[in-house]
């Protein structure tokens, strides 16, 4: 079964509640993504649709899902009225819709009980068993909830300022409550980032400030993909290929709907050499959020493996398509700029060269070289030999 999850309407007239309502439907969905035999199209896809008056089959055919959920909540000092439908994309009937009146600590239960209803529903031989398993073992702090959620949005802008905004959040989060696992997953994502783009004054700083974080939120919940997924890249930008492909391989066996941790091991295995099983892993990562804001990052690997293939025209399509999605995305101009290099097309390197360091200043050889974790030495030698012709310096 295939279903979206689309954000919450906050019914109060408050805008300050909207992050409520969207950690509402996001909670909903990361309970259903530990499903196996659920396709949960990933939250920066079906939260496209935010703030817009939709129709439900409409959307089911834009995403390619055979379910909708869509729901609203409204909050009235202590207590909570959250409502849910669940709707069949193709004919547009009702499957399930039911309401919910709670007090705030009951919020969470509330999330389990539309989980459940959602996979009953959606299959009918569901396992209590699994229904258990799969129930959330993360923050019980409503503010610190919303700090999670609102960093969620800076860390995908991949710029250095909106990361920092993220970090600042996401300290406020577990200030609030230090067992937030998202939480601690978000400050590995953020000195991570900053690992990769030089945005710390300590490169081997970040890299440990981001295994600590991503440890810690293991350690509060085993369970968490997406920290498996930050450690396998940690391992990638610390150059231990093999390992950080195995650990990515093994995020994604614990969800296997995590878009961004099929994209991880492609750019892992773009960066070993293993273009092909690269673009299956991205290509399936853009099935499952095929709207995400991430998905800059996932053309540029793309744009990356081809790169490695030696096709370095599709390497620079790769790269229009990757600026075209986000114009401040340093990599994206890098790697245009490498591939015109190779190319021997010198006015369109230069200009992507002047771009590059419009976005990421100080952009240098050797802070490349430190940066990307090619495996085979002339990989990097021929991005190297792009970009030198294209006129970076050393």
């Amino acid at each position: 079964p295939s279903i979206a999850v689309l954000p919450f309407k906050n019914m109060g007239g408050d805008p300050g509640e909207d992050f409520f309502a969207d950690g509402m439907a996001e909670d909903i969905l990361t309970a259903l993504s530990k499903f196996r035999w659920f396709f949960v199209i990933a939250r920066d896809s079906s939260f496209h649709y935010r703030g817009a008056e939709v129709d439900e089959r409409q959307v089911g055919a834009e995403l390619g899902v055979r379910y909708v959920l869509s729901g609203s909540v409204r909050r009235a000092g202590k207590r909570v009225r959250i409502s849910a439908r669940l709707i069949d994309g193709p004919d547009g009937h009702h499957i399930w819709a039911e309401n919910y009146d709670r007090d705030m600590e009951d919020v969470f239960e509330v999330q389990d009980e539309i989980t459940q209803c959602i996979v009953s529903a959606v299959a009918p031989q569901f396992l209590n068993a699994e229904i258990k398993r799969a129930r959330r073992r993360d923050v019980q702090d409503l503010d610190a909830w919303g700090y999670v959620v609102r960093a969620h949005a800076h860390l995908a802008r991949l710029n250095k300022a909106d990361n920092s905004e993220a970090r600042e959040l996401l300290a406020k989060a577990v200030a609030r409550d230090p067992d937030s696992a998202w939480g601690y997953t978000g400050l590995a994502i953020s000195h991570t980032q900053d690992a990769l783009w030089g945005w710390s004054a300590s490169r081997v700083q970040s890299i440990l400030a981001a295994q600590q974080n991503a440890e810690r939120a293991i350690g509060l919940d085993d369970g968490d993909a997406q920290a498996y997924a930050v450690i396998g890249l940690i391992q990638l930008v610390s150059r231990n290929h093999e390992k950080a492909i195995e650990t990515l391989e093994m995020a994604i066996e614990l969800n296997p709907n995590l878009a961004n941790a099929h994209a991880s091991l492609g750019l892992a295995l773009a960066f070993s050499g293993e273009t092909d099983k690269a673009a299956d892993e991205v290509n399936q990562a853009i099935r499952l959020s095929p709207r995400d804001p991430l998905r800059v990052f996932w053309f540029n690997t793309l744009s990356l493996a081809a790169f490695v293939d030696g096709r370095y025209g599709d390497a620079a399509a790769w790269a229009e398509k990757t600026i075209e999605v986000n114009d401040e995305y340093a990599g994206g101009y890098r790697i245009l700029a490498a591939s015109y290099g190779q190319l021997g097309q010198g006015e369109q390197a230069a200009a992507a060269l002047a771009r590059l360091l419009q976005v990421s200043p100080g952009m240098t050889l050797g802070g490349t070289r430190a940066q990307l974790p090619f495996k085979a030495g002339q990989d990097m030698a021929r991005f190297l030999d792009g970009l030198r012709a294209a006129g970076l310096k050393e």
